[in-house]
């Protein structure tokens, strides 16, 4: 208790030798506390400081990098066919009922028809995910993208989230699997009540 959330920490550890007394501190370990919930509107640009702040973005057989400061980047057309990597949310708190959405960018190549990108939810603590966005084949294509460029325009995506997340906390999941073609590039995540 009173250690502030995402913050490095250094463990030290000292024996307690009774009547000899104690031993002098020995470093342990350092760690990382966890993130606090955060709450809606909750929006990730990809850009500034890299990971995000409570990103996971090491479950992959790859890692998803920053592209010009300013996006998410899975460079395909540098990872064989059959690597992937996911990139996982903070906790986000749905105080009302929500919409997700996101920006992306990708060349399909039919060289290469195998990427992918996929959006999942679920509620914080579980495995029960659901898949709300999953792109892939021809429609996978921006106008004006290359192999390792993104297109100036990126296309936008929107998904309204199940009712029964409301009032739960969630966490979201990019799965970026490679055909081994062009690189794939998302930009503003947002997390926001539904309008009126």
């Amino acid at each position: 208790t009173g250690l502030s959330a995402n913050t490095l920490y250094d463990v030290y550890v000292q024996a307690d030798c009774g009547s000899s007394g104690t031993s002098g501190w020995s470093l342990a370990g350092t760690g990382r506390t966890a993130c606090n919930t955060v709450a809606m509107p909750y929006l990730e640009g990809f850009d500034g400081v890299w990971p995000p702040d409570c990103w996971d973005i090491d479950n992959g057989t790859r890692t998803p990098v920053q592209f010009g400061g300013d996006y998410m980047e899975a460079s395909f057309w540098s990872w064989s066919s059959g690597n992937y990597a996911v990139a996982v949310s903070p906790v986000i708190t749905l105080t009302a009922d929500a919409r997700a959405s996101f920006a992306w960018s990708h060349l399909f190549s039919t060289t290469y028809p195998g990427d992918q990108l996929i959006l999942r939810v679920a509620e914080a603590g579980t495995s029960n995910w659901d898949t709300i966005k999953n792109l892939q084949g021809p429609p996978f294509s921006a106008p004006g993208a290359g192999n390792t460029t993104p297109a100036a325009t990126f296309v936008p995506e929107v998904m309204i989230l199940d009712a029964g997340l409301t009032g739960k906390d969630v966490v979201f999941e990019f799965i970026f699997n490679s055909g081994w073609g062009p690189d794939c590039f998302v930009d503003d995540f947002l997390v926001e009540a539904l309008p009126a």
